[in-house]
């Protein structure tokens, strides 16, 4: 049975403006996502994924565009189909940490959305509540009394983790869940994500720089330059033969081992020794990338290429891709 569009995000643009220079974090973007989908968003830093992610939750606001869900604009409409928004998408932040207040145990901090969700609950019940959704991703009651502190980076995680599932979401958005987290940490992390989306059929969206973490857990990557989408497509077509020349330099700049690589660390660009240390996309007219590409042709620098279907399932936006098989 053919999933329907739950997350339609059409010609997306958020604009951020200083004195300096106005720069579209996001440009013209879109896609479509179903309820069970397992993607991620692929790109350095400034790629513009991160933006993407809370548009995605409703916490930024385009600048033009629109984000449906289930056929309806998440910033307009009637209150009761913005809450069942909020309720079926949750979102997993980078830093734990910085979501928790300090002065709050865990039994408060996991309290809060069942309050909000379900209303007046007796203090056993809401704590019996709270100990499920810890043991929902591995940990223990006696964690309830304990204050953030007192936790490790993963376990903060996970007892976010925790909370997001409190309103029983279809859908996570996961920003960067395992760059602060060492290896270990960061792969039950992730393991732990693949095992709730099989027991909950649930589907998720993972930002990360780390094109390992992206083909451990993704079925479809999207990979975001400067605010653009440059390649879509499915996660083992896009490793063993990407087609634009960016998601090229990313998967060489990964650790080998794809598919159990959790390192942190950003890819390099594919410079070469005439190219300047540093390129700003924005100012570039054409391709955001010519500058830093060692296949741009004479067209590059005219207009950026446009998201082109593929033939194989996915769609890149180059006008001299890497063909099949080619590294």
């Amino acid at each position: 049975m053919q999933e329907s569009k739950f997350i339609t995000v059409r010609d997306l643009t958020v604009r951020f403006e200083s004195r300096e220079r106005t720069v579209n974090a996001i440009d013209n973007v879109s896609i479509s996502l179903n309820r069970n989908d397992r993607i991620a968003v692929v790109g350095e830093s400034g790629a513009g994924k991160t933006t993407l992610a809370r548009c995605l939750v409703g916490l930024t606001r385009p600048t033009s565009g629109s984000i449906l869900f289930n056929g309806k604009d998440i910033h307009r409409g009637r209150h009761s189909d913005r809450k069942l928004f909020r309720k079926s998408v949750q979102v997993i932040f980078q830093d734990p940490y910085d979501a928790m207040n300090p002065k709050q145990n865990i039994l408060d901090y996991l309290s809060m959305p069942l309050r909000f969700l379900v209303g007046n609950m007796g203090r056993q019940e809401l704590r019996n509540k709270c100990a499920e959704l810890l043991d929902s991703v591995g940990l223990q009651e006696d964690l309830l009394n304990k204050y953030p502190h007192q936790l490790s980076g993963g376990q903060k995680q996970r007892v976010a983790i925790g909370r997001a599932l409190a309103s029983d979401p279809e859908f996570l958005i996961a920003d960067e869940p395992t760059s602060m987290l060492d290896a270990s940490a960061a792969a039950g992390i992730l393991n732990l994500l693949k095992r709730l989306a099989d027991d909950r059929e649930m589907g998720y969206a993972i930002v990360t720089h780390n094109m390992g973490v992206a083909s451990y857990t993704a079925d479809k990557i999207l990979v975001m330059y400067s605010g653009k989408i440059v390649e879509q497509r499915g996660t083992d077509a896009l490793i063993s033969s990407p087609m634009h020349p960016y998601s090229s330099v990313l998967l060489q700049h990964a650790p080998r081992s794809i598919g159990v690589m959790f390192e942190s660390g950003t890819a390099k660009s594919n410079r070469t020794g005439s190219e300047p240390a540093e390129v700003d996309p924005w100012s570039l007219s054409g391709c955001r990338y010519r500058k830093l590409c060692d296949r741009a042709i004479s067209v590059c620098e005219q207009a950026f290429p446009p998201l082109l279907d593929t033939g194989k399932e996915g769609r890149v936006a180059c006008y001299n891709p890497l063909k099949y098989g080619q590294k």
